[in-house]
């Protein structure tokens, strides 16, 4: 990135002090929550690291895996990774609230892709695609069937996994080459879990990328995860068992050897692979496409022959199969969080190079929080109590000997007892002492929830105001002239029966002769009627009250037209970030 935002966000990045909102105004806000989540996930294992790295010494010191110390410390990766979980949605709401982003996905549309049948919607009759329930039904099992057929052939290779562990004497090493076959089973798996999710036709882009997030999640715990499952809970009780050593340092060290791996074929891909093919494609348009090199000193030619960015999809994977590794069996191998805290200060370098230098520079999309990968970590907290609470009573020994635990019953008691204890301080503990959102983000919301149905339709509130005030006017201006009528057709009534009063003068002077000097003999005279002058006082106050009714709504009229253009000024920017 040459320009503005490119200097401000594309320099060294450190995990702990990272321009998020340099990087939310210059990439978008899908990328600025990634980096966030990686500084989140970097900060809260700084603890996880002095801690594992003290109690790894232990072990190798002469305490071994098999210790009370060990056991504690799982259980608090446990705790302290329900806290991260916590802080880092609270920590999204927040950047939502502030970018402006909560009502995202309220405004998601259909996925270009879609692919239905045309029919009328029966709430509002618009014209929708849909598919019949019957085609629906036909898919799911299709993809049910393929999803079957993929984690049959996942334990083959697991199954040749156990045998090619079972001739290796040195488990470190069967570990790392666990590692590449993993590598290679996660391409294999990634391009038919997205096949899947094509033939599956989901219908908007979001739906598309949670399913795919999970069949992904699925299929590399599943790869991942499997044989470390089995040397560590199973193959016990299999026929040879562990061999010499013990299952856990046996599992420990196939950890080690894996997670290594992992590390380094991950950032050898991540650094090398997008450099390897800039360059491959560079030599071939300038040997066989007939171009100079002037062609590629123009930094927009550059970013035209520049990689495609395919999105945080594999950035997101990673560092959840990272958490995986760090958590879920902690006690056997404690120094884990130390390599992720590392491989985390060189992944935010790399990512930050890839994206500024290496790809081109990615379209700017809106979020609001990382979607599904937030539902993956939850169950990965349950995962991880239940796998760490597993190993504590089952396959550890010295809580056992340290509560006089003799049977299995009493240890399935004690993993039920772990479960309950930290479930409670996860509801009763962390959810209340950290809040999904914080006071100052609900008063925002709340009042964005106010506002939103008039900030929604700002554009037509000018149209709609003009109507409802014409409207008014005119029905004033009607009101008027009725009254203006009615007032003349009174002047014209009082003037007739003034008229016939005057004629019948001479008829009655007798009577009022008689009336003068023996009213009782004669009925009462009428009360007189108002003058046609206070009449026309009358309606002369209220046309100039009507007058000045008029003005006034005339004036808000057009207090409220400035108004909104201001407001739909402010609002083009909304739209052309949306755009």
């Amino acid at each position: 990135g040459d320009g503005e935002g490119g200097d401000g966000c594309c320099g060294r990045l450190w995990p702990f002090a990272q321009p998020i909102d340099k990087i939310e105004s210059y990439f978008g806000q899908k990328i600025a929550l990634y980096f966030e989540f990686l500084r989140v996930h970097t900060l809260f294992l700084v603890p996880l690291s002095i801690i594992g790295l003290g109690v790894f010494l232990y072990q190798e010191l002469g305490g071994g895996i098999d210790n009370p110390v060990t056991a504690a410390y799982s259980l608090y990766v446990v705790v302290h990774f329900m806290i991260f979980r916590r802080y880092h949605e609270q920590n999204e709401n927040t950047l939502a609230t502030r970018w402006g982003s909560t009502k995202v996905l309220d405004q998601e549309r259909i996925r270009p892709e879609y692919k239905g049948d045309v029919s009328w919607s029966a709430v509002d009759g618009s014209m929708q695609l849909e598919v019949p329930p019957r085609m629906k039904c036909y898919r799911l099992t299709l993809a049910i069937l393929a999803v079957i057929g993929i984690l049959a052939f996942i334990y083959g290779a697991l199954f040749a996994g156990f045998i090619m562990e079972t001739f290796i004497a040195d488990t470190m090493y069967a570990g790392l080459i666990f590692a590449v076959v993993l590598v290679i089973v996660n391409a294999l798996t990634r391009v038919l879990a997205e096949k899947l999710t094509d033939f599956e036709n989901p219908k908007t882009t979001s739906g598309y990328k949670n399913s795919l997030i999970r069949k992904l999640v699925l299929f590399k715990f599943l790869t991942g995860f499997g044989l470390l499952y089995y040397s560590a809970f199973i193959q016990e009780y299999v026929s040879g068992g562990c061999g010499e050593t013990d299952c856990a340092t046996r599992t420990a060290m196939l950890l080690r050897g894996t997670f290594i791996g992992m590390i380094v074929i991950n950032n050898f891909l991540e650094i090398c692979l997008p450099i390897l093919t800039q360059f491959a494609n560079k030599t071939y348009r300038k040997c066989c496409g007939g171009e100079d090199e002037e062609d590629f000193e123009s930094p927009i030619e550059q970013q035209l022959h520049a990689e495609p960015y395919e999105g945080t999809l594999d950035d997101y994977d990673e560092l959840v199969n990272q958490i995986g590794f760090t958590t879920f069996f902690v006690p056997f191998f404690p120094i884990a969080p130390v390599l992720a805290f590392l491989n985390n200060i060189i992944e935010v370098q790399v990512d930050s190079t890839k994206i500024c230098l290496v790809y081109r520079r990615p379209v700017p999309m809106r979020a609001a929080n990382s979607g599904e990968w937030n539902r993956v970590l939850n169950v990965f907290s349950w995962i991880m109590l239940l796998t760490n609470a597993a190993a504590i009573m089952f396959r550890f020994n010295s809580v056992s000997t340290l509560f006089s635990i003799t049977n299995v019953q009493e240890r399935f008691l004690g993993f039920l007892v772990i479960i309950f204890v930290i479930t409670l301080i996860r509801v009763g503990i962390i959810n209340f002492a950290v809040p999904l959102w914080t006071s100052k983000s609900r008063e925002h919301l709340d009042r964005q929830e106010h506002l939103w149905p008039y900030l929604l339709n700002i554009k037509t509130k000018k149209e709609d105001l003009e109507f409802s005030y014409e409207y008014d006017l005119a029905e004033m201006q009607e009101t008027i002239e009725n009254e203006h009528d009615d007032a003349k057709r009174g002047v014209a009534s009082k003037q007739k029966k003034k008229h016939q009063h005057h004629h019948l003068d001479s008829k009655t002077t007798t009577e009022e002769t008689n009336h003068l000097t023996n009213p009782l003999k004669n009925p009462e005279s009428p009360k007189s009627n108002p003058s046609e002058n206070e009449t026309n006082q009358e309606q002369q106050s209220q046309q100039q009250e009507t007058k000045i009714i008029m003005e006034r709504r005339i004036k808000d009229a057009n207090h409220h037209d400035d108004h909104d253009d201001h407001g739909d000024d402010d609002g083009g920017d909304g739209d052309d970030d949306d755009d």
